[in-house]
């Protein structure tokens, strides 16, 4: 590949790094993914087996429970149908299943560098992050489970 100049060939070596760099972020997106929900899965299974648990959360009568929405079927599910009253928390990968999705035109996407105040083409770059996390989450998730 020939080049006309300095500028014209480090912007072509930019741009290859970026998309190796972004396949590969994808790539171990999708792999710890994977790796997640085998684990929720695992854990969800021995969860809703488990009688002893059952019990015990009838016997204490707990006022409230704190849950993490990254495991929302089946923590919530127990407690829920405990009549046990859940406040929900979570990553901002996970904002849209609750129905609340940050703005990431000031919050920052997860897995970003971005603080609460960026620039333009910043924003930008995060509504695609996020949009994209959103997208690698939910494709994960349909595969992982046909």
């Amino acid at each position: 590949m020939a080049f006309s100049n300095t500028k014209e060939a480090l912007q072509m070596i930019s741009e290859v790094i970026m998309e190796k760099w972004q396949f590969q972020q994808l790539n171990w997106k999708i792999t710890f993914m994977r790796t997640l929900m085998k684990y929720w899965d695992e854990e969800c299974g021995a969860l809703i087996k488990d009688e002893s648990i059952r019990a015990h959360l009838s016997r204490v009568r707990y006022d409230i429970a704190i849950a993490d929405t990254t495991t929302l079927k089946c923590h919530t599910s127990l407690l829920y149908s405990m009549d046990i009253p859940v406040v929900l928390f979570g990553i901002m990968i996970m904002d849209w299943i609750l129905r609340v999705p940050s703005l990431p035109s000031f919050v920052p996407s997860s897995m970003s560098t971005f603080g609460d105040s960026m620039s333009f083409v910043e924003r930008l770059q995060n509504t695609f992050m996020y949009i994209m996390n959103g997208v690698v989450f939910i494709l994960v998730f349909i595969h992982f489970r046909i």
